[in-house]
């Protein structure tokens, strides 16, 4: 599966300006580049949508920077102190572009990356081995056991609950407002045709609601040209 850079650059930049309120760097263009580049390696990704739900995720989760980032540690006293103390001792807190965390976890993505995680945990923060561990855990349901075939096949496509994919339904609607987003810019962008019937696509057209999905107003149309 292949897209054009330049159109996919440019409904990226609308992306990140008009829904991210934001500017996309050429950092993060390269990034973004790079992962197509992975994608178009890859076989098992035959659906667009399902790269639109990957994209918005992995997005979601770096902070929209698409780079492995490291777990950082809460402040003391809340819930997800409490939680991180189980394992930060241990050194397997969370790291990649979609983090991992738990021993038992890094133990388990090591034979799908063919690097001992376990022995070496921060090999969770280069850029190649965190694409393979995002790619495998949403396509296999490493991470939950959901996959993205349960949420994102033929005529199914459930953007909402496919967040129980990575955590349960923590943000659902910001990241399947998202997904949308992103659907549409890879239609637009796709070189190669998709392996499904695309009447059940979400996007009729080239166009995506941007609305602030902090407060659900503002919605407007955006047509990429």
């Amino acid at each position: 599966m292949r897209f054009n850079p330049q159109i996919a650059k440019k409904g990226f930049n609308k992306l990140y300006t008009e829904v991210l309120k934001s500017s996309l760097s050429e950092k993060t263009w390269k990034n973004i580049l790079f992962i197509f580049t992975k994608i178009e390696d890859d076989e098992h990704w035959a659906d667009y949508r399902q790269v639109a739900n990957f994209l918005a995720q992995t997005g979601f989760e770096s902070m929209w920077a698409y780079a492995p980032v490291k777990e950082v540690r809460a402040k003391p006293g809340t819930k997800l102190y409490d939680i991180q103390n189980k394992y930060w001792s241990t050194s397997y807190f969370g790291r990649g572009i979609l983090q991992i965390t738990w021993r038992a976890n890094y133990e388990k993505m090591s034979k799908y990356v063919g690097f001992d995680l376990v022995k070496n945990p921060d090999l969770a923060l280069n850029p190649e081995v965190s694409y393979i561990l995002a790619a495998k855990g949403m396509q296999l349901g490493l991470y939950t056991g959901k996959k993205l075939d349960d949420y994102i096949k033929g005529n199914k496509c459930d953007y909402f609950n496919s967040r129980r994919i990575v955590n349960g339904l923590d943000n659902a609607k910001e990241i399947a407002h998202y997904s949308k987003c992103i659907e549409v810019v890879l239609k637009a962008a796709l070189i190669q045709e998709p392996q499904w019937s695309d009447a059940s696509t979400s996007s009729s057209d080239e166009t995506f609601l941007v609305a602030d999905t902090q407060t659900g107003s503002g919605t407007t149309t955006t047509e990429i040209t």
